[in-house]
């Protein structure tokens, strides 16, 4: 009799051991699923958001250079321009940065990359364009000056034909005395030489050299101003350059924005059938448990109900 009532009790104490057990396997389950899921999450939060703040970081940056070079267009002087170029730069080493750590993380790196070194090719041309105008702008000032002190020279002189002719020379490059001239209108080399030729029996040798150094010469105010027409047919190609790089640079990361928000989307739509899934696996667990802790408690209590009548 004692050794059938200590099979029941060792009986109660496996029943309860093995309770015991699926509570702790379908905790344990629980407590997978949930450590799964977070690292999912943190998968997604390192692969897909730390790129979208980069891309949208890079997006930002580019814009702010392309702005820059946008007010480069507008600089009166080398001081103002100056003041872009370190900007410019500053964003450059953002720009520079954010691409590195783009690479393998994009499946535009390459064309991100292209893009960078084109828009930095175009602002080193853009600044270099800009500087040159600046300088004919002080070398055509300064045979202007020059040009006009020869025309003065010759009221000194009271030779009212000659400074005709001078002012007529000049009005070749300047718009307020000559109203039909444009900004990027080319030098009638012609007519200004035909001009100076006419009084070349009424001039010194001397003085007819110098009068053709300062209007047709080598660094003339003709040369130099056809130097700054030249010039600024090439920056106007560069402002419409300017305009195509903003709008390459959006187009191209908006797409990458949207490919990575889509990226995003589809994996979290994927967590989350996993996670329905991983939430119906457990509640079957936990029903299983359920019906077993009944059962196993049923029998438990007809146990105890067997050792009781043995007593």
């Amino acid at each position: 009799m004692s050794q059938f009532r200590n099979s029941l009790s060792l009986k109660i104490i496996s029943l309860t051991l093995l309770l015991a057990l699926m509570t702790v396997l379908s905790a344990l389950s629980g407590v997978k699923a949930l450590n799964d899921f977070k690292g999912e999450y943190q998968a997604v939060k390192e692969n897909y958001f730390s790129t979208l703040i980069k891309v949208s970081e890079l997006r930002r940056q580019s814009q702010d250079i392309i702005n820059a070079s946008t007010e480069m267009f507008l600089t009166e002087d080398l001081a103002q321009l100056q003041w872009h170029i370190y900007e410019v730069a500053d964003k450059k080493q953002w720009v520079d940065k954010i691409v590195v750590q783009l690479e393998g993380d994009t499946i535009s790196y390459l064309k991100l990359y292209d893009l960078k070194m084109g828009l930095y090719g175009h602002i080193d041309e853009l600044v270099r364009r800009l500087k040159y105008k600046f300088k004919l702008e002080e070398e055509f000032l300064a045979s202007y000056r020059a040009a006009v002190a020869l025309k003065n020279n010759q009221l000194n002189n009271n030779d009212i034909q000659q400074y005709i002719t001078m002012d007529k020379a000049i009005a070749h490059f300047n718009p307020i005395i000559n109203q039909d001239i444009e900004l990027n209108r080319s030098v009638d080399l012609k007519a200004l030489s035909t001009l100076i030729n006419s009084q070349e029996d009424k001039l010194d040798p001397a003085e007819l050299v110098q009068i053709r150094e300062v209007f047709t010469g080598p660094a003339s105010l003709a040369s130099t101003y056809q130097a700054f027409v030249d010039n600024n047919e090439k920056i106007e190609q560069l402002r419409k350059k300017n305009e195509n790089f903003n709008d390459l640079f959006v187009s191209t990361l908006v797409s990458e924005v949207h490919t990575v928000q889509t990226n995003v989307l589809d994996t979290l739509n994927a967590i989350e059938r996993e996670v329905s899934k991983r939430k119906i696996s457990f509640y079957i667990v936990i029903f299983i448990c359920v019906i077993a802790t009944i059962v196993f408690v049923f029998i438990q209590v007809n146990f105890i109900k067997r050792i009781l009548l043995l007593r």
